[in-house]
């Protein structure tokens, strides 16, 4: 008889052939002094993803599910539908091609979670691995410890620039534990972002603090085929920035409003600065004027520069 896992493991998938073996050999290597299982979304793979998960799941029965799907519902829906099928008292991420590096990792977190109930997400550090190049780096410099959802929108990636930082959150989505069902449902919006992680972090800070246990556990793979890869420019970036944090602000009730303003400014004026670059002149002022209208203060920092 299988024991309930204190932590589900929740990937994703969409033809990564390549890299899923990797991904959940990482898992399976986990120590840890409670179960825990993984649940394996595929979102309609037209590769041998699927064939490859299925060898996994004899190697290691009873540890590995997989849900199919009968088409691509598209990539907000299987990563929700994955947090929701997880059946631990804590979900971990780890996309279909990222791996984890750590095997301890579980471990740490789910103890930090289970001594500090007030505390409802746990990151660890990653590394940020070009499959290209064999390049890495570490995701994190700004390395941060304790935060409330207020801090956890100050060390949102629109800072990270300063430290050479390369991802848009607090931490890689691939090194989050949190608790399960704090999150009764997914609203709208979320189903039609087009980022999964900072939207997820600020929902669940509603409920508890974050944690930033600043070791190297997880690895985020660069690849021609990344989901954060996939259709990227900075303007629909930033666009899909600005329109998350005016949803949060009021899933937060709007208490978060001062630092929502201020960062929803920046976004704007980098907006302003792109249009502008590009020779797109009403654009480019007509977003300096919302950067402004969000946050006067703003304007100093353009006579100083």
């Amino acid at each position: 008889m299988n024991q309930v896992p204190l932590v589900s493991i929740c990937t994703t998938t969409y033809n990564r052939e390549k890299f899923i073996g990797q991904a959940i050999e990482s898992c399976m290597m986990q120590k840890t002094n409670f179960p825990f299982d993984m649940v394996i979304c595929d979102n309609c793979s037209e590769d041998k993803t699927v064939e490859i998960i299925e060898e996994y799941i004899k190697k290691y029965p009873g540890k590995i599910t997989l849900l199919k799907s009968d088409k691509n519902y598209g990539l907000m829906a299987n990563y929700i539908k994955s947090i929701q099928s997880g059946t631990g008292k804590y979900i971990a991420d780890c996309d279909g091609d990222d791996y984890w590096i750590d095997e301890y990792k579980l471990q740490k977190q789910a103890d930090f979670l289970e001594a500090n109930p007030d505390f409802v997400l746990c990151f660890t550090n990653t590394l940020i691995r070009n499959d290209e190049t064999g390049e890495e780096k570490v995701a994190k410099i700004n390395v941060w410890d304790v935060c409330d959802a207020t801090q956890l929108i100050e060390h949102n990636g629109i800072e990270g620039p300063k430290y050479g930082e390369e991802i848009n959150s607090p931490g890689h989505v691939s090194s989050i534990v949190f608790r399960n069902h704090v999150i009764e449902s997914f609203p709208d919006w979320y189903k039609t972002c087009y980022i999964n992680d900072m939207p997820l972090f600020l929902m669940l800070s509603k409920h508890g603090k974050a944690k930033f246990i600043n070791d190297l556990s997880t690895v985020y793979r660069i690849n021609p085929k990344g989901i954060s890869t996939e259709g990227f420019t900075f303007i629909r970036d930033y666009e899909g920035s600005i329109d998350f944090f005016k949803r949060i602000d009021e899933y937060h009730d709007f208490k978060l409003r001062k630092p929502i303003k201020k960062i929803i400014s920046e976004y704007y004026f980098k907006l302003a600065k792109i249009y502008s670059k590009n020779n797109q002149t009403y654009k480019g002022i007509s977003n300096l004027f919302l950067s402004i209208y969000f946050n006067p203060k703003q304007i100093i920092s353009l006579i100083w520069k």
